[in-house]
């Protein structure tokens, strides 16, 4: 209905807005609930780097301007560092120069049952990850296990992921001069490899 839950960390604190979830944020291009746990996830551009995954929790400071893998553009000084700053939460993952995260999904669909829990997240930079689509599995104590890049040989910006009811993933990919006019791509698991006459 638009109004502000009651619940909101910041409400009744003085110095603060109500609205105030978390703090810290710079340029978040991805939001999604995981419908499985209820976390909320998001991706975020940094300045020359420095882009985030980061798992968003009520009242929690994710550190910019004050912490940044990334390099200020203007080149002063980062003013607490690049992370492990108590009181401020780190990303769960950061990529150096050019990843451009786009949005993001956790899936829990059945297609592709090794990917349960895995967030992907589409990706528009042609530098550190190349645009396509990574798939991060996380582990348990939330820290990064594994990162696998793919529809990189594309070539083209993708904007955004979601998962379609019966488990397909649908990524957008934009449409650019050099490579796509842009599509919707479908990603489906593919037909079991014919046996092999011996």
């Amino acid at each position: 209905d638009g109004s502000i839950p009651k619940d909101n960390p910041f409400v009744g604190r003085n110095g603060y807005l109500p609205e105030i979830y978390t703090l810290g944020h710079r340029n978040q291009t991805g939001l999604r609930f995981d419908p499985a746990t209820g976390d909320l996830w998001s991706t975020e551009f940094g300045p020359a780097g420095g882009d985030e995954l980061n798992r968003i929790e009520a009242g929690k400071n994710y550190g910019w301007l004050l912490i940044t893998h990334g390099n200020h553009y203007n080149n002063e000084a980062k003013k607490l560092g690049s992370g492990g700053v108590e009181g401020y939460v780190d990303p769960v993952i950061w990529w150096p120069r050019g990843g451009n995260p786009g949005n993001l999904v956790v899936y829990r669909g059945d297609l592709f049952p090794a990917w349960q829990g895995n967030v992907l997240i589409a990706t528009m930079s042609n530098r550190a990850l190349g645009p396509g689509l990574v798939r991060a599995v996380i582990g348990d104590n939330g820290a990064l296990v594994h990162e696998e890049r793919m529809l990189t040989e594309i070539g083209t910006r993708m904007r955004d992921v979601v998962e379609a009811p019966d488990g397909r993933i649908f990524v957008l990919a934009e449409a650019s001069a050099f490579a796509s006019p842009g599509a919707i791509l479908v990603l489906e698991p593919g037909a079991e490899p014919a046996a092999q006459p011996r």
